[in-house]
């Protein structure tokens, strides 16, 4: 049965004030446009639905029977439309984000923070992972939105957006002041112990595909999980950190650490934020991506 939904809202109305007038009034319509509506919608169910009395109109049996449907239905139109435009103008919906450690540690925070201060009634889902695992939630639909600091090698299914251009940096104690003011081979550098990130993270693959390249093997003495862990090693002076430059730059400053230069210097690298192609994305999603396209500029 093919009915059309502007009949239903109308019967909905009439059976709400028990009035074709009031009906008429509360739709900006016509009574007879009312009255035509009804009859029409009474010709295609096949069934009278409602008696008019000198008092106005009286739903049937059958009348009475619809309007229970009907009206939970247009309740919940009108419930899912409010919701609706509250996601569109995002006071609610939910912002699903994945980002790696480095990201959230050193910048992505204060971003979240604006975020919410604009639009508190958004949800916030957040994962934290190496840049691998956010790649794969984002593949399988688990999160909208992933920054991570760009691998070797970005699948081409992704939309890629730089946002950060970032350094890693060599860092030692007093211990190894014997390689300050020099640029030291990195053949040489490997002759002392190394502190790095452990295996499966874009910064393992990174400097791996960097000492590869220059012909070399990368394999550190001590691996570490998070990169928060690199710097308090090397000011211990267990060997020859490398870490994002802003991660030791306190104990750079505080003269804790110092930084090695190298022949050749490692290349830079880039914070992205990255979102799949062939998936739409939800309006705190699209918003979130534009609040840190604004706030780019002021990271560099």
């Amino acid at each position: 049965m093919n009915v059309n939904l502007e009949y239903y809202r109308v019967f909905c109305q009439v059976a709400r004030f028990s009035s074709i007038s009031l009906a008429a009034e509360q739709l900006h319509i016509s009574q007879p446009a009312v009255s035509r509506t009804i009859k029409q919608l009474e010709q295609v169910l096949g069934t009278d639905l409602l008696v008019r009395t000198p008092r106005g109109v009286v739903l049937t049996p059958e009348g009475e029977l619809l309007y229970g449907y009907v009206r939970e239905a247009m309740e919940r139109i009108a419930a899912g439309e409010q919701s609706l435009e509250n996601t569109l103008e995002l006071e609610s919906g939910l912002l699903r984000l994945g980002a790696t450690e480095m990201t959230f540690h050193y910048f992505l925070l204060p971003f979240l923070d604006d975020f919410h201060r604009r639009y508190p009634g958004v949800h916030m889902q957040v994962m934290n992972s190496t840049t691998p695992e956010t790649v794969r939630a984002l593949n399988e639909g688990r999160i909208d939105v992933g920054l991570v600091i760009t691998p070797p090698h970005m699948e081409p299914r992704l939309n890629v957006l730089p946002i950060r251009t970032i350094q890693d940096v060599f860092i030692a104690g007093p211990a190894f002041s014997h390689l300050r003011g020099r640029k030291v081979p990195l053949e040489e550098l490997l002759e002392y112990p190394i502190i790095g990130h452990e295996t499966g993270t874009a910064s393992r693959a990174f400097l791996d595909g960097f000492f590869a390249s220059c012909g070399l093997l990368f394999e550190p003495a001590f691996s570490l999980a998070t990169a928060d862990l690199i710097s308090p090693f090397a000011e211990r002076e267990f060997g020859v950190g490398v870490v994002m430059k802003e991660f030791a730059q306190p104990a750079l400053e505080a003269g804790r650490l110092f930084e090695i230069e190298t022949d050749p210097p490692l290349p830079p690298r880039t914070i992205c934020v990255v979102t799949a192609k062939d998936r739409f994305l939800p309006k705190a999603a699209r918003s979130f991506i534009q609040l840190l396209e604004e706030g780019k500029d002021s990271l560099q």
